[in-house]
This record gives structure tokens, C-alpha cells and sequence, in this order.
């Protein structure tokens, strides 16, 4: 995989499992340290989504634009875009 881009994969068009991986880049790390990989499960509990209900989008599909996290309220705001790209 390092001959190509993360963009040029094939796209998961199914709901991951928990135990699915995903590349993360750590910035609180080193350069030569910072790319890891976190489980499904272990990043929806880092955003507190473990147990949360979700809701789909209109069209039901969607591109995630960006996931906010209230520091205080704990609450998770997701953003989408109701087209993606094909």
C-alpha cells in the first residue's frame, strides 16, 4: 500500500465492523511515528458514540465533511454533504 495514495483505495460501501481498521495520523507524535491504526470500535468511544443512536441522512447516503465534539456538553455534531462524489 505505499505506492498508493489513501484516496485510490477501493471504498468500504457497507457498514464497518467494530473491529475494522482505519489509518490515523497522530500528530502528537514524531514525524516518523505519527501514522497508526485505531479500530472502529475505539475511535466511536473516543467521540462518545458508543451506545449513541445515530440518524441517516435524507438521501442515505453521504460524505462525512467534518465531526465536532463539545469539550463541556460532550455532544457530537456531524457534518455531511448529502452528494457525495462518485
Amino acid at each position: 500500500m505505499a505506492d498508493k495514495k489513501l484516496s485510490a483505495l477501493t471504498e468500504l460501501a457497507t457498514t464497518p465492523a467494530g473491529d475494522d481498521e482505519l489509518y490515523i495520523r497522530d500528530v502528537s507524535e514524531e514525524a516518523s511515528l505519527e501514522s497508526k491504526r485505531i479500530v472502529v470500535t475505539n475511535l466511536m468511544a473516543a467521540a462518545g458514540l458508543v451506545g449513541a443512536i445515530l440518524s441517516d441522512p435524507p438521501s442515505g447516503q453521504c460524505r462525512i465533511k467534518n465531526i465536532y465534539r463539545n469539550p463541556i456538553t460532550k455532544e457530537i455534531t456531524i457534518v455531511w454533504d448529502e452528494t457525495p462524489e462518485p
